[in-house]
């Protein structure tokens, strides 16, 4: 398979427009803390099409348009709408040295947050290419340096993959049975992503040993939709000679799609790691009702105990879409 091009196309000549009603909606946000719900005022004052810009991370968010409801979430809550970034902060702020690797870096998110505390090089893994494109535009709209982009996905081994096309891509495994309990409708509604929509099928597959090479890796973050372990698995070199930090999403209805389970990425990693566990998702538990109230609340997430009622929690119902795990090497 040939190497797929790392240009912006098919985005590089679409307009970066500033955001219409910023400061109403902070207005009326500080009175009733609606959030993401303020999305019909957005709509109102903006057209759903090109991208739009938006302070976030002390930086500037590089957002589709038409994807209403996530943009309005980022203006008005900024970090709290990714609860689970003060463990990677936490991760991030006494690094010494080292590279920082985004394994599924999507629109470049984990990007801007990481680059609000740190400079250290950043490499940043995304197969998609609608999505590549995005973080493309992020780190040259802010000008960001020492931030390596790579429109691959990592695994065990190297080839070539096939992707689910929808916002969080999966990969397709070779029994070609993929549940995917959350997928999103954004590639439909948005006329940018629906341009790619073709180039969704294969990505190059690469292992983080071979892809890096003799790099030093400080910390890696990991959010793959199930394919966890295979990137873990394609990471034993660094993981022995380096002994990154990691922060990793665990998807544990994803994980059987690709012949793996919880416990065999908890056994991969205990011999060299204490972990610790934690769960921004319990609103999942309650009413519909309770659980909208609650997104407009900061989220402190719940530490789990330990490894037991981690694995425990994976098989709870309703199942929760994404946990995660952070691990730090053992002295």
């Amino acid at each position: 398979m040939s190497e797929p091009s790392e240009t912006l196309e098919p985005l590089e000549d679409v307009p970066i427009r500033p955001l219409r009603g910023i400061g109403l909606a902070r207005i009326l946000n500080s009175i009733f803390r609606l959030n993401r719900k303020w999305h019909p005022l957005i709509s109102c004052l903006n057209p759903s099409r090109d991208l739009v810009r938006i302070p976030f991370a002390g930086a500037e968010l590089v957002h589709p348009a038409a994807w209403r409801k996530e943009l309005t979430a980022y203006l008005l809550a900024g970090e709290n709408t990714v609860p689970e970034f003060k463990l990677l902060r936490r991760l991030c702020n006494d690094l010494q040295s080292g590279t920082i690797v985004d394994v599924g870096a999507n629109m470049g998110l984990y990007v801007l947050l990481a680059r609000s505390i740190t400079s250290a090089p950043i490499v940043a893994f995304e197969p998609v290419p609608f999505l590549f494109d995005l973080m493309r535009r992020n780190i040259l709209h802010n000008q960001f340096k020492n931030v390596d982009a790579r429109r691959k996905a990592c695994g065990a081994q190297s080839g070539a993959i096939q992707l689910a096309a929808h916002m969080n891509a999966a990969i397709i495994p070779s029994s070609q049975k993929l549940n995917i309990p959350h997928s999103s409708s954004m590639f439909n509604d948005d006329a940018l992503a629906a341009k790619t929509e073709d180039r969704l099928a294969k990505a190059p597959l690469v292992t983080l040993d071979k892809a890096l090479g003799e790099q030093a890796i400080s910390l890696i973050k990991i959010d793959c939709e199930g394919y966890e372990l295979e990137v873990l698995r394609g990471a034993q070199t660094i993981l022995e000679r380096d002994r990154p930090r990691l922060f990793i999403e665990v998807h544990p209805a994803l994980l059987n799609n690709y012949q793996s389970s919880v416990d065999e990425l908890l056994d991969l990693l205990a011999p060299q790691y204490e972990m610790e566990f934690w769960d921004f998702e319990q609103a999942r538990h309650v009413s519909k009702i309770a659980r909208s109230w609650r997104k407009h609340r900061p989220n402190p997430g719940l530490s789990l105990p330990g490894r037991k009622a981690f694995v425990e929690t994976c098989t709870t119902t309703p199942v929760p879409v994404q946990l995660y795990l952070v691990a730090i090497p053992r002295a």
